[in-house]
């Protein structure tokens, strides 16, 4: 299979600021990037393909995941095919045209039962009323984590949408030192401000922060 030996371009694409977006079939999996950052990748989306094998999902199997920031929706698919969950998503999406995307590759390919919201991601959580099991935070332009999301506010908003016994993931970028300062930095200066169980999961160019309540 071609696809196997070389990427081929399924299409390109525009985010909601005019930015390319590239979509390829490699290795027979689904591939969103940017030039700068690989935002999706099917089950080959390693920081939280590494992570989920790290972790005991048997409480969150049949639980209410919210997922902020969508990609192509790997996050899904790999929970999904992969970790044999029968969980309910709830995606929330800040870019049309990336949601649209998700709906043409990866959504016709799931049968778990998703939720679709076109929000800001900071909005939703501060005017949320409901409680999952897990909450995923995924959110990046190009390769860089929005200020606005690595807030104390942001954070405390995601606590009160968990339920208790929820676990929530926070992915960082940590290929440079610089990046990989930060995210420390990050998880003692907020993080365990936040969360006082907490932990991360070290893969080869990320850090998975991970709370548990």
């Amino acid at each position: 299979m071609l696809s196997f030996l070389f990427a081929l371009p399924q299409g390109k694409y525009l985010d909601a600021s005019g930015n390319p977006l590239y979509v390829e079939l490699y290795r027979g999996r689904f591939r969103l990037s940017t030039q700068y950052a690989v935002y999706s990748y099917d089950d080959l989306y390693d920081n939280f393909y590494q992570s989920f094998k790290n972790m005991d999902l048997s409480p969150y199997s049949h639980g209410e995941i919210l997922i902020l920031g969508a990609g192509l929706g790997s996050i899904p698919y790999m929970l999904e095919k992969h970790f044999n969950m029968q969980a309910h998503y709830t995606i929330v999406e800040y870019d049309p045209n990336i949601l649209a995307l998700f709906k043409k590759y990866t959504l016709p390919r799931l049968n778990s039962d998703v939720k679709i919201i076109q929000a800001d991601a900071e909005e939703y959580v501060e005017n949320n009323q409901a409680l999952f099991d897990m909450v995923i935070i995924d959110i990046f332009i190009h390769d860089a984590i929005p200020d606005q999301f690595k807030s104390l506010d942001f954070l405390e908003n995601c606590r009160k949408s968990m339920n208790q016994g929820a676990t929530l993931l926070f992915n960082w970028m940590a290929i440079t030192k610089e990046q990989k300062d930060e995210c420390l930095r990050y998880k003692k200066e907020t993080f365990d401000k936040v969360f006082t169980n907490s932990n991360y999961h070290k893969t080869p160019y990320n850090k998975v922060l991970q709370a548990k309540l």
